[in-house]
């Protein structure tokens, strides 16, 4: 995610244009999932027809593609970045994630396609972690989202990386009751 810079007299930074379009998507697709889904999940397909099942399976799984393909690139950017680096990061897991609940939502739709219960007994619906995988990708772009806020929130403080470091620190004294005496940092000299 990148942030544009602050408006003049806002003092807040806020997030590029594509990184909403990604969260929005990442939403639109959750939510058509989630329709497509809610059925079977709750059991009130039951009686449905099988050809209407496969259906909601598929055009369940369909749903999720913009999610984990344009919604989901930030994070296939950076575990590609920290693969390249030799870095494990949160990137890399996400993504794996996300390969393995596409890797079973595909088996899912393959097998519904052909007629298959996906090793469901049958009149249980037509089940795949379309929703799910589409659910995961939107609520971690959220939580990148508010962290990015915090973050953005934190920068704009004027000078908010001086608190970070001390005035004082603290200096061997032998003479001190517990060992040690406060000293401002510039009476430090080396040596």
């Amino acid at each position: 995610y990148a942030f544009r810079p602050k408006a003049a007299g806002t003092g807040r930074t806020g997030l590029d244009r594509s990184a909403w379009m990604r969260l929005a998507v990442a939403a639109a697709c959750f939510m058509n999932a989630m329709a497509f889904a809610f059925g079977p999940h709750i059991g009130i397909t039951r009686g449905m027809d099988d050809d209407w099942l496969r259906t909601l399976g598929i055009w369940s799984f369909l749903s999720t593609l913009p999610a984990i393909t344009y919604s989901a690139w930030p994070f296939y950017q950076g575990a590609w970045r920290s693969l390249r680096g030799r870095v494990f990061t949160i990137d890399v897991t996400v993504t794996i994630g996300i390969a393995l609940a596409f890797a079973v939502s595909l088996a899912a739709a393959v097998s519904d396609w052909r007629g298959g219960t996906f090793g469901l007994e049958r009149g249980l619906g037509h089940f795949n972690y379309s929703d799910s995988l589409a659910g995961l990708v939107f609520f971690l772009l959220l939580g990148r989202f508010a962290v990015r806020r915090f973050e953005g929130g934190l920068m704009l403080r004027s000078r908010w990386h001086e608190a970070l470091s001390p005035d004082v620190v603290r200096r061997a004294d032998s003479g001190a009751s517990d060992g040690f005496r406060l000293v401002p940092l510039d009476e430090i000299v080396p040596g």
